[in-house]
């Protein structure tokens, strides 16, 4: 049930993110529609502008050259016979507003439409063109250009009420254009991007915390079960031996007394032990411990801990070989860590690196010249390659369900890494899944 409902609480927030990041996206985009179609009703703007400032510039020249018009035009219509004055002296003047001596010049043109463009707001670079359906009166060098580019053409007629005559038509249009539109986003886009980033890590480092308590969570319900398991058989065992001391049969047999006396104390023994351990995992996960080294020999060092093993290799019937250094070497370190953490890797092996026929587990201490390798080696069901990253990791245990076939707290390996560090070494391990595993303890030569 909290499976899925954590699942379904991940589902809502990838739907979140991804709605947020498509619902930014539309935005960034309907901002760019935005500002274009703002760009557009500017040069518009700026255009009817020029063209009602055109007209202004051409009536000033017109009149100051009106009494030449008028008097051609008063001249023409007395020699002529047609009645509609009015109407004609009207076409007479458009025609002649189309004259080039009241056009304006290319400088006139271009500084008036910079003028009404930087009203409405626009700094940009432009290009323009004026002419006619057979005539060009000016045009910017790099007009033609406009065949290379994607952009937006803008026109106007001089004089759309003009009934005579070719109409001259303004061409405008601005090179790049569409770069400013995208540069203008660029800096709501950058934040957009940033929000987003903070958002998604922010999700991640959540998730990962989760599932990091999630497994803290595992691992502590686990270690409960274990410490449970191996506390629960001596505690019964010195339970019941207390029990049969207060029988008197028991009482009056020695031997039989002395047997639970031995079997309460060798659970207590036990029980000490597993304190020990608990109490030590914490001290070692508050603070770094202190090493006494002294000077002793590796060759002894490896026949005091693997002594005790002869024992169970032969109980057991397992092919254990030991190597050691051809020529000894007194090393300088923690003589009783160094044996914990080998003890510790020996008992693991024989724990969990047998497999019940033609087991063999390898003992190993070699010296190069930067490193003393004291090797673990078993031949048993080996680790995946997910469990040799957590295989060190403070009360962690291979998953087998709720089976508690072999005991352990899962402490060992801990200790182990620990001890080693201490003495500014390091550890790996090289295990393949159904082959075996290999531990390595590297002690640097100091």
């Amino acid at each position: 049930m909290k499976k899925n409902k954590f699942l379904s609480t991940q589902y809502i927030m990838v739907f979140a993110l991804v709605s947020i990041t498509l619902l930014q996206i539309y935005w960034l985009y309907a901002n760019y529609e935005y500002k274009q179609e703002q760009f557009e009703l500017n040069v518009k703007k700026a255009l009817y502008g020029f063209r009602s400032d055109y007209k202004k510039i051409q009536i000033k020249k017109i009149s100051k050259k009106l009494p030449i018009y008028q008097y051609d035009l008063e001249h023409w219509l007395k020699s002529s016979q047609i009645p509609q004055h009015e109407q004609i002296r009207d076409l007479f003047l458009e025609l002649k507003m189309l004259s080039d001596d009241v056009l304006l010049s290319y400088i006139e043109i271009y500084n008036l439409l910079k003028s009404n463009l930087e009203d409405v707001g626009i700094k940009q670079n432009f290009e323009f063109t004026l002419k006619s359906q057979n005539k060009t009166y000016h045009e910017t060098k790099n007009f033609q250009n406009i065949e290379n580019e994607s952009v937006m053409l803008f026109q106007i007629p001089l004089y759309p009420e003009k009934r005579l005559g070719q109409i001259p038509v303004l061409y405008l249009y601005f090179p790049k254009i569409h770069n400013k539109f995208i540069f203008s986003t660029l800096f709501e886009a950058l934040l957009t991007l940033i929000i987003l980033s903070v958002i998604i890590y922010i999700y991640f480092q959540t998730l990962g915390k989760y599932q990091k308590q999630k497994k803290i969570t595992e691992v502590k319900n686990d270690f409960i079960n274990n410490m449970t398991h191996e506390l629960k058989t001596p505690i019964a065992s010195i339970f019941l031996a207390s029990q049969m001391l207060n029988e008197p049969k028991v009482n009056e047999k020695l031997e039989l007394r002395k047997k639970y006396l031995d079997l309460i104390q060798s659970e207590n023994k036990k029980l000490q032990n597993l304190v020990e351990k608990i109490l030590q995992a914490a001290k070692w996960q508050k603070e770094s411990f202190e090493v006494q080294r002294e000077y002793f020999s590796l060759n002894e060092l490896i026949e005091e801990v693997s002594k005790p093993f002869y024992l169970l290799a032969n109980e057991k019937k397992i092919d254990f070989q030991v190597d050691t250094l051809i020529k000894d070497f007194e090393y300088y370190g923690d003589k009783f860590l160094l044996n914990q953490a080998i003890q510790n890797l020996l008992d693991n092996a024989f724990k969990y690196g047998i497999k019940g026929e033609k087991d063999k587990i390898m003992l190993k201490i070699t010296q190069n010249h930067q490193f003393i390798e004291i090797s673990v080696k078993d031949f048993g069901d080996g680790l995946t390659l997910d469990e040799q990253v957590h295989i060190f990791e403070q009360f962690y245990r291979v998953p087998k369900g709720n089976v508690h076939d072999v005991k352990g707290f899962g402490l060992g390996l801990y200790f182990v890494k620990n001890i080693i560090e201490a003495h500014n070494g390091f550890v790996k391990i090289f295990s393949d899944k159904g082959k075996g595993s290999e531990f390595i303890l590297y002690l640097p030569l100091l």
